[in-house]
């Protein structure tokens, strides 16, 4: 199903893209050992799913093998936090491969035109949290292949596939082809193309995402206990990769005085405090280690067979630089999250 960027973001926007996002970053000239009260620079602002400039378009098509849901979101999730650790202008080789060992069956790859043979990591962020988020609210979980653009000059493609994937792959039926707008409400569906014409691909950089030998990885700790109320697999999902895509526009060491993410429409919030006291010397609370946290959610909920509300503590050399909680309500009262954070075990 091929459809248009842009068109889908408004379409989007009118359904559930209004989110409850506040981040708010210590500037490289702040007097980092100043004490901020936990919430202070936090403000509720209603921001719909990452919205790109006007000048970006995605055209995708969906269908052919089927895909497996659990495997599509985790690699994705895990896809999105490496490019949020990337520099916003940092270029993706072409060829380049996302993987998960414990979820081999989807693979998300990235490849552009021969003549520019890389792009840039803001598109591909915007291409594939965006792509996944209209299978999500189509529940069409099929092999898809995003095109991006700007200024109408192809970028390259997003491809989200089985893994082994063949060169080309044929549908039978029920592939729409579509274009997205930024800004643009309505959809222009185009003439139905029954088969996916895929390149032949040359995987020149595999990113193993399971992150067994990074050191900042194992300089992090993050403790996850649950409580509460269940919550739907979409629920943790689409506001994390939400909040992925968006914290990706920060230097990943920028301080962050706290952070909530949510999403209308889904009943999971983030929020994320300092510890107290306040800490005037590193490690600090940044955008890093808390796109390393997130990102941990998903996978904790599947090993323990359960989406619900979580208590969560972040450590960073055994230091804790963070509280927090995903609950059913954005409830980011520090009085609330830190008593809840402080005892809790580890996962």
């Amino acid at each position: 199903m091929k459809i248009s960027f842009l068109c889908f973001l408004a379409l989007s926007t009118l359904s559930f893209s209004r989110a409850l996002t506040a981040a708010t970053a210590l500037t490289p000239g702040s007097d980092s050992s100043t004490p901020i009260a936990p919430t202070a620079g936090m403000s509720n602002s209603t921001l719909g799913i990452p919205i790109p400039p006007q000048s970006f378009g995605l055209t995708y098509e969906i269908g052919g093998p089927k895909l497996r849901i659990t495997s599509c979101l985790v690699n994705t999730v895990a896809a999105l936090k490496e490019l949020a650790l990337r520099d916003w202008d940092d270029k993706i080789i072409d060829g380049t491969e996302y993987k998960l060992d414990d979820y081999p069956e989807v693979r998300i790859i990235i490849t552009t035109p021969k003549r520019k043979r890389n792009v840039q990591v803001r598109f591909v962020l915007w291409a594939a949290c965006l792509g996944v988020y209209d299978m999500i609210s189509k529940k069409k979980f099929e092999f898809a292949q995003f095109e991006m653009s700007w200024e109408r000059q192809v970028l390259g493609w997003v491809q989200v596939v089985n893994h082994p994937t063949s060169a080309s792959l044929t549908t039978e039926e029920g592939q729409v082809n579509g274009t997205l707008d930024v800004g643009n409400i309505s959809a222009t569906l185009l003439s139905t193309d029954r088969t996916i014409g895929l390149e032949p691909i040359s995987i020149t950089d595999v990113v193993t995402m399971d992150n067994a030998n990074d050191p900042a990885e194992a300089r992090l700790n993050v403790t996850i206990t649950p409580y509460g109320d269940t919550l739907g697999v979409y629920d943790v999902f689409v506001p994390i990769m939400s909040g992925l895509t968006d914290m990706a526009q920060f230097p990943s060491t920028h301080q962050v005085a706290g952070l909530i993410i949510g999403l209308e429409g889904f009943k999971g919030f983030i929020c994320i405090v300092p510890a107290i006291p306040l800490r005037t010397s590193p490690p600090f609370m940044e955008y890093a280690w808390l796109i390393r946290a997130i990102a941990r959610i998903p996978t904790y909920m599947l090993e323990k067979g359960r989406f619900g509300e979580v208590n969560i503590r972040i450590e960073v050399d055994g230091v804790g630089v963070g509280f927090g909680r995903l609950s059913t309500r954005p409830d980011c009262d520090p009085d609330a999250i830190l008593p809840a954070s402080v005892s809790v075990s580890e996962s």
